[in-house]
């Protein structure tokens, strides 16, 4: 029936029929919000810049058509109450669509606009009335309360009840008294404003509890698939999903870009400021980045990899194509000043770009050539991004050489607050200047005397008073060994405690004969490098005749879960319970490494990188 000639009647709806508009309502509401939320997704992260532009405008679009749609046809197919459910839903679609997370100006003010064009011809030859104008100044500022602050409303129950429940009292208290087909009525004014609350009140809740269900979810890809220190995506994560992206590109023929990124120097941060600068400058960086990345459209990820290096991975994308993305990320990263334990620090990062190429049989032959070109930036100056094994700006051309050094290395209580230091072990690192980075070897062979000659320094120092050296199995046979070593300690008066380290095990007979020899002069015997797999009760016989068990923290990791290293360590501890043996951790790296073996370890003892840092250069 036309609006034109139907006649109006101002009778309200019939109690059940006003209950089943209610209810349809609800569902259309439930149904429209869910689909709108998938199609709003898919359209917000294509890959493609230009077509995310167009879905998203045309799905801006759609919602103002099927708007001005349903409103149409409360107005111009039923007479009066009959419409009032497709007055509402009409305005529920414009009008729930304004508090989307990323919407730009240009689809908000496209859907404002709808929402005025249907508040507009509700007031049809009566715009001088004083409520049109009131209501149209309500319409106002509930239109600018969502444009800045719709993350606030979004998906917080109260708040988004309270603002629709603004918007439909508006809506409906101002209508006049004849609107769109309706002749309206306290009644029908109450009638319809429920409609519209209901379906709002409905979507509030779910979107509130859809959100919850998000933000656990969310949490628990968090622990399992992120990066505790960077919030950047694991190196686990990174196996995973460059996989299935290689797989992707192998069979649809679409293009694959990788870009590994190291920070620069960043040892020497590390060696200057201390690891806990080290960790947040980390965090920093790989949260710039982060934000640089997700600027662009696509699905564009993150990872970090291992130490200072990230990867940040490009489906869909061409080396070419991503050269801009990594331009952002080099120049926020050079522009910025980091905040890191009260110290203001500048750094810069090096960049190597690669992509797919046919012939490749695995993601990693596109590593392998980002990682080429990321060492040729290192060599070509650093600061600087080289794609395809072209370098953007060559600063020099730096000579490659390494030094090598001696250190001394504590190995700290940490049952003690703060850690303390129980020993100094002598120690062998070679830096690497090509690669920014110190080497430590597991196993060294160091001549007694030159280990002995930097144990005099070091006493000469008071720097302290018990140290551990390392001795090959052939050394700790030799008996100019013992002999050196009893010479030295009568010297060296200061020295307390003198332990030898034992990367090779010796024969049983052999260590119950060496054994009370060296122990005789008061010089304690270490096993190292026990592999942690290794039944500890294989060992209960030499326990007494050592005086420590030295495992690597990076064997323990990737031998055993969490749960697994606790039992492990369970068994280790009570084995050598009888005995006064000394359990000690060691190549603890940085805090991620400390907290393992602080927390699922348990270990009193702990050595390594993150506590000692050698100094450049010191005895090369």
């Amino acid at each position: 029936m036309n609006h034109m000639t139907a006649a109006a009647s101002s009778a309200p709806l019939d109690w059940r029929l006003w209950l089943a508009q209610i209810l349809i309502t609800i569902l259309f509401a439930a149904g429209f919000s869910n689909y709108y939320e998938r199609a709003w997704h898919l359209a917000v992260h294509d890959q493609l810049r230009w077509r995310q532009y167009f879905l998203r405008a045309l799905l801006a679009l759609a919602c103002c058509a099927i708007g001005i749609e349903l409103h149409m046809i409360g107005w111009r197919v039923f007479t009066n109450a009959t419409g009032l459910m497709f007055h509402n839903l009409g305005l529920f679609v414009l009008t729930i669509t304004l508090v989307d997370k990323r919407n730009s100006l240009f689809e908000f003010a496209v859907k404002v606009a709808a929402t005025l064009s249907i508040w507009w011809m509700h007031h049809e030859d009566y715009y001088s009335r004083p409520q049109f104008s009131i209501s149209l100044l309500l319409l106002t500022v509930a239109v600018v309360a969502l444009w800045l602050f719709r993350d606030q409303i979004r998906n917080r129950a109260l708040r988004q009840i309270g603002m629709y429940s603004y918007i439909g009292l508006a809506f409906w208290l101002f209508l006049p008294p004849r609107s769109a087909g309706l002749i309206i009525t306290p009644m029908i004014q109450l009638q319809g404003f429920s409609m519209y609350f209901a379906a709002t009140l409905l979507v509030a809740l779910v979107m509130q509890y859809d959100h919850g269900q998000l933000l656990v979810n969310e949490e628990n890809a968090q622990a399992a698939h992120f990066d505790t220190l960077t919030n950047a995506r694991s190196y686990t994560t990174y196996r995973e999903d460059i996989t299935k992206m290689f797989q992707a590109a192998e069979t649809n023929g679409t293009p694959l870009a990788l870009a590994v990124i190291d920070i620069d120097h960043f040892k020497q941060i590390n060696d200057h400021y201390g690891h806990l600068v080290g960790d947040s400058l980390l965090g920093a960086v790989a949260k710039l980045m982060q934000k640089t990345v997700r600027a662009y459209p696509g699905e564009n990820e993150l990872y970090r990899t291992g130490g200072e290096e990230f990867v940040i991975a490009f489906p869909g994308l061409t080396a070419l194509e991503a050269e801009p993305i990594l331009h952002d990320c080099w120049a926020d990263v050079r522009g910025g000043t980091f905040r890191a334990e009260g110290f203001d620090i500048t750094v810069t990062v090096s960049i190597g770009v690669d992509q797919y190429q046919l012939g490749d049989e695995s993601s990693d032959d596109i590593y392998t050539r980002s990682d080429a070109s990321l060492y040729q930036s290192k060599r070509d100056g650093r600061d600087t991004i080289t794609i395809m094994g072209q370098t953007e700006d060559v600063r020099v051309n730096q000579p490659l050489y390494a030094t090598r050094t001696l250190f001394s290395q504590h190995l700290m209580n940490m049952q003690e607050q703060p850690p303390v230091s129980t020993h100094e072990e002598v120690q062998v690192a070679r830096y690497e200047y090509d690669h920014d980075r110190w080497n430590f070897p597991r196993a060294f062979v160091l001549p007694v005397q030159v280990q002995l000659n930097y144990v005099h320094d070091l006493l000469q120092a008071h720097k302290t008073t018990r140290i551990m050296l390392q001795l090959t199995l052939e050394q700790f046979r030799s008996p100019d060994t013992l002999q050196a070593l009893v010479s030295f300690k009568a010297m060296e008066p200061q020295l307390a405690v003198l332990v030898v380290e034992l990367a090779e095990l010796p024969s049983l007979t052999e260590l119950a004969d060496l054994g009370p020899r060296y122990r005789q002069f008061d010089i304690r015997i270490a096993l190292v490098e026990i592999d942690p797999r290794r039944n500890v009760h294989e060992l209960a016989s030499t326990f007494p005749y050592i005086d420590a068990l030295k495992y690597r923290i990076a064997d323990i990791r990737h031998a055993f879960t969490d749960e697994e290293a606790q039992a492990q360590t369970a068994a280790w501890y009570t084995a050598i319970g009888d005995y006064d043996i000394n359990l000690v951790i060691c190549g603890v790296e940085n805090s991620v490494d400390a907290q393992y073996a602080r927390e699922v370890i348990k270990a009193k003892y702990q050595q390594g990188y993150y506590y000692d840092r050698p100094n450049l250069p010191r005895l090369a």
